[in-house]
């Protein structure tokens, strides 16, 4: 009987310093600290537990391979060590490794194990001269199903694993590979391959959390646990997640119902589900977590008055209502609800909770002359206005609200604060010439939108400066972070780059949207730079944040990847309608990619050896040629973790090619022995 509990680690600093790499990698050996079933776990984002009989548990479900292998046992040693304490133990020194071997689950088939620190767990088989690929099977106490995105493994009627992509390598070359299902069991059909040399056969498995129509994530927060929040909406909650528990009215099937999921830190397991619901339909746009572990979700009902089990109604309830709702950390208990409303439509967007426990939330309204019962209006009110109200933390007390405006439609996207709780609100506008009380313009006016960010004191009733970021087209702005220096980074797109902001570094090939990065001044009166990432097609950014070295990372989408600019580390299947990008910027926004450097991708042969740096892990492999074109050696090295290898290749002198595949990236070196 496997057993698992909660213990406390101790990890030393090289530990924590890969950790704060993003080496976060590691499986640790259990010699005392679980079940003697247990051989090695996983530290990563989704834990792993390898058995003694090599049985895999992950995500809830039990993953064999039909025997058992000769031995399991680490490989790649780290010299990182973790430390238990914990049910009367002290045990220190405990060895951690990148990669575990099942040795020979089949006759010269060994199955690897690696925890890449991308959320996934990637197994591989590493097929030998002599072994035979159809022998493999993969074993699951759940049913593999195939879609057009993918396999999934299905237990108890809830998709629970994905296997995400199938690939199959020989040196550096791929061959063809297939699935082969049979309700709970998964093989491979391999096309004409080498057998004289290693085949690689590598799927990507996945943790994901679903219902059977459709779910949209819309914001996550992290508590001081470790432990991660998901809010969206879900139209099916009767049956999203494997359980939950619900506040207010059930919806009914295609009326979407706001949620918030709670998982483990390494989302091997879901916690709770919140289902916040009304007889309408809802819509969760966005989670925090206070300082006490309390959740705070945002977004909008169409039906207030029976929204949760109960409701402080702060304005005119009419049709679309924002709300905000406060639960206790484990998702049981629902502490109050606020419903800031209009006679017309009103939502909310993002949420964010000071030092001292007040709540802020931002979004628009249609009728912001009787939103909530009281408020400061900066600008001249028209069709849509700008919103951000201040509550107390139990939600029982309006505190201010303070409305941006012009005579146009105004929206409030993302909120940020500075280190002396200054309150930066950004968004868009169709009247920038007007909006706000007053305005600093970077860029050219006249188009049908603008891009605005607005400084407000923590109390909402001064509002202290707005910068309007424009052309003479249509900009947006989607999210706001503030660095630690006071520094406002905004971003958003822009369908006019040429001429949008006083000046602006342009990185890629101009299309028609462009992802706009704007860094200004924290009095927001100056301009400091501007960055346009940009391919020959649409190209947007959707939101921003600033690390802990003030280099600033930038998540969007793209609908040409193969010119949008920066290095490529390619992670899926890239070529689709639209892809998600992850930019990082220096903090003066003044290159596209970082300078080289080890983190980055290097493949170099050098000497006798092969030399290759790892910024993320994926398979490698490499042919090595004689100057006339012979084939001399073809060597998988298989599904690497990130870091630095240096492989000897024992060649006498000469000059020689080398054509080596890093995941999807092939590059052909020449060298010479000497």
């Amino acid at each position: 009987m496997l057993w698992i509990t909660a213990f406390p680690l101790r990890v030393d600093s090289e530990a924590v310093e890969a950790y704060n790499r993003g080496i976060n990698m590691l499986f640790v050996q259990n010699v005392g600290q679980l079940s003697n079933e247990v051989v090695f776990y996983s530290m990563h984002p989704t834990m792993a537990y390898v058995l003694k009989d090599g049985t895999i548990h992950i995500n809830g479900v039990k993953v064999s391979f039909g025997t058992k292998p000769r031995f399991i046992t680490g490989d790649m040693p780290l010299k990182t060590k973790v430390s238990y304490f914990g049910r009367g133990k002290a045990i220190g020194d405990i060895p951690t490794y990148k990669r575990i071997v099942l040795k020979e689950v089949y006759p010269k088939i060994d199955a690897v194990l690696t925890a890449d620190g991308r959320g996934v767990v990637e197994f591989q088989f590493i097929v030998r001269p002599g072994g035979d690929p159809s022998r493999i099977k993969v074993e699951t106490d759940g049913d593999v199903k195939v879609e057009e995105d993918g396999l999934y493994i299905v237990k108890d009627g809830k998709k629970v694993v994905k296997i995400s992509s199938l690939k199959a390598y020989q040196g550096a070359e791929e061959v063809k590979v297939r699935p082969v299902l049979a309700k709970s069991t998964l093989k491979f059909a391999v096309g004409e391959y080498d057998r004289r040399h290693t085949l690689v056969i590598d799927p990507i498995v996945t943790a994901i959390l679903a219902s059977s129509s459709y779910d949209y994530s819309s914001s996550l927060a992290i508590d001081g646990s470790g432990n991660i929040f998901v809010a969206g909406y879900t139209a099916n909650s009767a049956e999203f997640s494997s359980d939950r528990t619900v506040f207010g009215v059930p919806s009914t099937p295609y009326d979407s119902a706001a949620f918030v999921s709670k998982l483990s830190g390494d989302l091997t397991e879901h916690i709770a589900t919140a289902i916040l619901t009304s007889s309408g339909y809802d819509r969760a746009g966005a989670v925090a977590v206070d300082g006490d572990g309390s959740v705070f979700v945002v977004g909008y009902t169409a039906h207030s008055s029976d929204f949760a089990p109960s409701r402080n109604v702060f304005g005119t309830v009419g049709g679309n209502d924002a709300f905000v709702s406060k639960l206790d950390n484990d998702l049981s208990t629902h502490i109050a609800t606020a419903i800031l409303a209009s006679s017309g439509n009103d939502g909310a967007s993002s949420v964010a909770i000071d030092d001292s426990g007040y709540v802020f939330v931002v979004g628009r309204t249609d009728s912001s002359g009787d939103f909530a019962p009281s408020r400061n209006v900066f600008g001249t009110t028209g069709n849509s206005d700008a919103f951000i109200s201040k509550l107390n933390n139990d939600l029982s007390t309006h505190i201010a609200t303070a409305i941006l405006a012009s005579n146009g439609f105004d929206h409030a996207e993302d909120m940020a604060m500075d280190g002396d709780g200054n309150i930066f609100i950004t968004g868009y506008t169709w009247g920038g010439s007007g909006f706000a009380p007053s305005r600093n313009v970077f860029g050219t006016i006249g188009g049908p939108s603008d891009a605005f960010v607005s400084k407000l004191s923590g109390d909402l009733t001064t509002h202290i400066a707005t910068a309007i970021l424009t052309s003479d087209s249509i900009d947006f702005g989607r999210s706001v972070a503030v660095d630690s220096l006071g520094n406002v980074f905004v971003v958003g797109f822009t369908v006019n780059s040429s001429n949008f902001a006083p000046d602006r570094n342009i990185f890629g090939t101009l299309g028609h949207n462009d992802a706009f990065v704007s860094k200004i001044n924290n009095s927001l009166t100056e301009h400091i730079t501007t960055a346009i990432l940009t391919s020959s097609d649409d190209d947007f950014a959707n939101f921003v944040a600033i690390d802990r070295d003030g280099e600033v990372i930038v998540v969007g989408g793209t609908f040409h990847f193969s010119d949008f600019p920066g290095s490529k580390r390619i992670f899926g299947t890239p070529g689709g309608l639209h892809d998600i990008f992850i930019t990082k910027l220096p903090g003066a926004l003044n290159v596209s990619e970082r300078p080289t450097s080890s983190a980055d991708m290097d493949v170099r042969f050098s000497k006798d050896a092969l030399i290759i740096n790892l910024p993320t892990s994926a398979y490698v492999g490499y042919d090595l040629y004689s100057p006339d074109g012979r084939l001399i050696k073809r060597v998988s090295l298989g599904y690497l973790p990130a870091g630095r290898y240096r492989y000897r290749l024992n060649l006498p002198r000469g000059a020689y090619f080398l054509k080596v595949r890093v995941g999807e990236r092939v590059e052909v070196l020449k060298g010479m022995v000497r």
